[in-house]
């Protein structure tokens, strides 16, 4: 019982992060999908044009997600083994950040006006990515990890 109630909890988690990645707010936001996660971390930490939306490893161990607190279901070490064995091999960061001042892109343009993005370029895991192009593998990525931390055989 305690595992399907947890499970229920953690996909609402994932679906809220994942609507809050992809609403209005962020819709034409981009992250660098390079970025190391030591790299994202300090970059939030002393740019003003930067801050950090979600640290993955932040909301699994703490139920925190880096900006918004009070999340359910913080995992034991065993269970974020599991989450981490299949979020990492998605290719998403593990801790995301956007950037205050919007870029200006090629010709001047930005986000979906960008023809880049029909190219796939815009969430191809490589530069800069964009949440509307990845909103989908976040939410899917999150669902799967979250559904092998809780059916992890842990003590």
């Amino acid at each position: 019982m305690h595992v399907v109630r947890s499970l229920r909890r953690a996909t609402l988690v994932a679906g809220f992060l994942s609507l809050m990645l992809v609403s209005s707010v962020f819709g034409h936001e981009c992250y660098n999908a390079s970025t190391s996660a030591q790299g994202n971390v300090s970059k939030a930490a002393h740019s003003q044009a930067w801050f950090l939306i979600v640290d993955i490893r932040e909301l699994i161990a703490t139920g925190s997600s880096g900006v918004l607190e009070g999340f359910p279901d913080d995992l034991s070490a065993c269970q974020q083994d599991a989450f981490l064995a299949v979020y990492e091999q998605s290719g998403l960061p593990l801790v995301f950040t956007t950037g205050m001042k919007q870029a200006v892109g090629q010709g001047g343009v930005i986000a979906e006006h960008n023809p880049n993005m029909e190219t796939a370029l815009g969430g191809d895991g490589q530069g800069i990515d964009h949440f509307g192009v990845t909103g989908a593998q976040i939410d899917a990525t999150l669902n799967a990890s979250y559904g092998a931390a809780f059916s992890a055989d842990c003590p």
